[in-house]
């Protein structure tokens, strides 16, 4: 049983020299190498489709020998505002072993804005004879209507003496 325990003990001596000549060669490092990742910004205006933009650098810091980063994108922004172009990254050795523990990642994330599409919404006029009836012109076109969507319009101008008016629109919806 002693020379069991004797043993056990050198394998765990011999196993610290090892690891202190490791880590005074600069073989093994105790500390987790700081990594500050960036991506751009975008801004675009709507149109129904996400926005995103794929472009990142490692800002600060340094992979180590043989290491990779593996960078997925989970920033996306569709509907009018912004958000983060945010990003996951992951460090991968040159066996593909996840070593994303030996870093230390911070992010400067850029901004994905999408900006309101602007929209122009005008009535038709009309024309008539006096008769006493009110005039009215239900038509209207709307300028800038992105494919998949359709306006409500309700056009509720109205003449009914000699002169004229505003053919005034009361409510516009867009809808997809």
């Amino acid at each position: 049983m002693t020379n069991l325990i004797g043993s056990m003990l050198m394998g765990v001596v011999f196993m610290i020299a090892m690891l202190l000549v490791m880590i005074m060669s600069g073989a093994v490092s105790l500390q987790r190498t700081d990594l500050v990742f960036s991506t751009e910004s975008a801004s675009a205006m709507y149109d129904g489709k996400p926005l995103t933009n794929h472009t990142w650098e490692l800002a600060s810091g340094e992979l180590k020998a043989g290491h990779r980063a593996m960078v997925t994108f989970t920033g996306s922004q569709t509907a009018v505002g912004e958000s983060d172009n945010s990003i996951q990254v992951k460090i991968l050795d040159a066996a593909n072993a996840d070593v994303t523990g030996d870093y230390s990642i911070s992010y400067n994330f850029g901004k994905l804005k999408v900006n309101p599409r602007m929209l122009t919404v005008k009535s038709e006029g009309g024309t008539k004879v006096y008769d006493g009836s009110p005039l009215m012109n239900p038509k209207y076109t709307v300028s800038e209507l992105i494919s998949g969507h359709t306006a409500v319009v309700l056009v509720t101008g109205a003449q009914t003496q000699i002169g004229y008016s505003a053919n005034t629109i009361s409510m516009v919806k867009i809808v997809d």
